[in-house]
C-alpha cells in the first residue's frame, strides 16, 4: 500500500484520519520532536520507503568516499570547488537572483580579502566556512541579522535604496524589531529601569 501524508489523508478520508494519526504518532520507530505544527506534536514517521532510501544513500556514500580516497589532493580540491561554484549559481537561479560561474570564481580567488566589495563576497564566504566546517554564531536575533547583512543586503540596496532595513535592532525578549527609539514593535514583556521607566536591553545593528 503507497504512503500517504497525514495531510492528504485528513482530507480524503477523514472518517480515517484520527486513527491513522494515532497509529503512527504510537509507532515504536517514530521519531516525535519538541515542537508543535498547528494544534499537534510533530513527529517523523519512519516508513519503510524513507527506510530503504536512508540504505541506499549510506551505500552511495560508501562508494563515493572509496573513489575519493582514490583522487590526489589537488583533484579532490578542483572537483569540491566546481560543486561549489555549481551549488551557488544553482541557488542564486532558484531565488531568482542573476549569477555566472565567473563571477563566483573571481569572488572565491580573492576570498582571503576579509574586506571586499566584490558582489556575492559575503554569500561565498558563508559557503566556504561550511565546507571548512568553521561554526556561525547564532545566538542572538542580531547574529542571524548580521550573515543577512553579509549574504544579500548589498544586492538589495543596489536593486533598491528603499529597501535598507530602518535602524533600531532587535528586543532580546522576543527577538521581534524594534523601532528607532527602542521599542519593541510587538509590545512584549518590557524591562523597567529602577524608577519605573520602560526601555529594553537590545543590540542595534
Amino acid at each position: 500500500m503507497q504512503y500517504e501524508s497525514l495531510y492528504k489523508l485528513r482530507y480524503k478520508a477523514p472518517q480515517d484520519y484520527e486513527s491513522i494519526y494515532q497509529e503512527r504518532f504510537s509507532q515504536q520507530d517514530t521519531i516525535h520532536l519538541d515542537f508543535m505544527i498547528g494544534e499537534h506534536p510533530a513527529f517523523i514517521c519512519q516508513s519503510t520507503e524513507m527506510l530503504h532510501m536512508i540504505i541506499r544513500i549510506h551505500k552511495a556514500d560508501k562508494n563515493i568516499r572509496a573513489l575519493r580516497a582514490k583522487l590526489p589532493p589537488v583533484a579532490i580540491g578542483q572537483f569540491t570547488m566546481k560543486c561549489l561554484i555549481d551549488e551557488i549559481v544553482l541557488t542564486n537561479k532558484i531565488e531568482g537572483v542573476n549569477s555566472t560561474r565567473k563571477e563566483i570564481t573571481e569572488v572565491l580567488e580573492k576570498l582571503s580579502e576579509k574586506k571586499s566589495d566584490r558582489r556575492f563576497h559575503g554569500l561565498v564566504m558563508k559557503y566556504s566556512m561550511l565546507m571548512d566546517c568553521a561554526s556561525l554564531k547564532l545566538d542572538t536575533c542580531q547574529d542571524v541579522r548580521d550573515i543577512y547583512n553579509d549574504l544579500v543586503l548589498r544586492e538589495v540596496i543596489e536593486e533598491d535604496p528603499h529597501d535598507f532595513p530602518e535602524r533600531g535592532g532587535f528586543c532580546d525578549q522576543c527577538c521581534a524589531k524594534r523601532d528607532p527609539s527602542g521599542h519593541c514593535s510587538r509590545e512584549c514583556n518590557p524591562v523597567r529601569s529602577a524608577d519605573g521607566a520602560r526601555f529594553h536591553q537590545g543590540r542595534f545593528h
